[in-house]
């Protein structure tokens, strides 16, 4: 396809980015090339990737007192960053609403909802996330050390 041809599906909102997972595969690295790689992702500010790679870390260790304070400390950094960005998002897009009502802009107060409703449901995601995958099996460790 020539750039023409992809520059006219963009703009008739036919172009679709592929999903990709980040490059080296978060699943393929050992402990050591994870965190080199969430190093890595922090400095460019890929947190999502940094995310994934902390994850990556996250599930080849045993117990919570594995992790090291660098590495608790980067995948706290990288969730914090998520739901920064998802925080922001939220507050811009609740702005917007709040004139495009003020304006009387009904149609585009309708689209800002759908919005603000996607937004709030990747907030929830990431929150469940967060609770259920990384918090929740150490609290779980805990509870079983201290009974």
């Amino acid at each position: 396809m020539c750039i023409r041809d992809r520059y006219q599906r963009r703009v008739r909102g036919n172009f679709n980015m592929p999903s990709m997972e980040p490059m080296p595969n978060p699943n393929e690295l050992s402990r050591d090339h994870a965190l080199y790689m969430a190093k890595l992702a922090e400095h460019a500010e890929r947190y999502e990737d940094m995310v994934k790679y902390m994850r990556r870390i996250v599930s080849l260790v045993k117990s919570a007192n594995d992790l090291s304070v660098e590495e608790r400390n980067l995948l706290s950094v990288g969730y914090k960053n998520c739901m920064s960005v998802r925080r922001t998002a939220f507050r811009t897009t609740q702005s917007r609403y709040e004139q495009d009502t003020s304006d009387e802009k009904v149609e585009q107060a309708k689209l800002d909802e759908l919005y603000i409703q996607y937004i709030r449901e990747e907030v929830f995601g990431l929150i469940k996330e967060v609770s259920e995958e990384v918090v929740y099996p150490y609290v779980q460790e805990l509870s079983l050390i201290h009974i």
